[in-house]
């Protein structure tokens, strides 16, 4: 099914544009990530599943990828937080409690916590999403809007009687809409516990082996081939 919810195309965001895609590719692919450097990869994979320290494993990924620098910090990094924090000017006190900030975004916004601190890390090192990975997570949040459109689906066919939503005899759409739900759940945890893991394992990475930026050196006006002059030989005027 992941085959037929994704082409080669690079996604897309909100306004229309394609997302940055870098040139590099991560060291590790989502379905991979968990088992990349055992133990530690595993400890980030579970922390995320966990419905209970996913905010708390967000707040931490976000500050590795800060570099431990949290001055550094805004909601989704500017890419469109929640509530106030859309507007990106501080609006939820981010420079005076970053610290806090993050840890409330990670359990209020987790999913928009977690794209924030990969595209942040794809940015800072020229990476690109492999085409599996996107596929997966288009996979999770169709499966996330499936279980919407089941449980709006179960509410609209029998009404809001709480009798006729609680038993699945009655409403046997609830029931489809549980188990969509439930479906949806374990896919939505399984595939961000692995981008979690994903992301932690390459910024390790990045810190063990530091990538030395080439200078871009300026063609001199020497090197530079002069242009044409009337009565010029134009053997001495390279081609244009």
């Amino acid at each position: 099914m992941c085959c037929c919810l994704a082409t080669d195309e690079p996604p897309v965001d909100k306004k229309g544009g394609a997302l940055f895609q870098g040139q590099v590719k991560f060291q590790v692919g989502v379905c991979t990530a968990p088992c990349a450097s055992c133990p530690y990869t595993c400890f980030w994979f579970l922390g995320q599943c966990t419905g209970i320290c996913c905010g708390f494993t967000q707040c931490m990924l976000r500050k590795k990828a800060l570099d431990g620098d949290m001055s550094k910090y805004s909601c989704a990094q500017g890419r469109g937080g929640c509530c106030g924090c859309i507007k990106g000017d501080d609006s939820c006190c981010e420079n005076k409690c970053p610290t806090f900030c993050a840890c409330l975004e990670g359990h209020l916004c987790n999913c928009q916590a977690l794209n924030a601190s990969r595209y942040y890390t794809m940015e800072k090192y020229n990476l690109k999403s492999d085409i599996c990975d996107h596929r997966l997570i288009l996979c999770s949040n169709f499966m996330l809007t499936l279980a919407c459109v089941c449980e709006c689906l179960a509410k609209c066919t029998f009404g809001f009687c709480p009798c006729c939503l609680a038993c699945p005899w009655i409403n046997p759409f609830q029931l489809l809409a549980w188990w969509v739900d439930l479906v949806a759940i374990i896919t939505h945890q399984t595939v961000s516990g692995c981008m979690t893991a994903q992301v932690a394992n390459e910024l390790n990475y990045q810190k063990a082996n530091p990538q030395k930026e080439v200078p871009v050196v300026a063609a001199t006006p020497a090197e530079q081939p002069p242009a044409y002059q009337p009565g010029m030989d134009t053997a001495k005027v390279a081609p244009r």
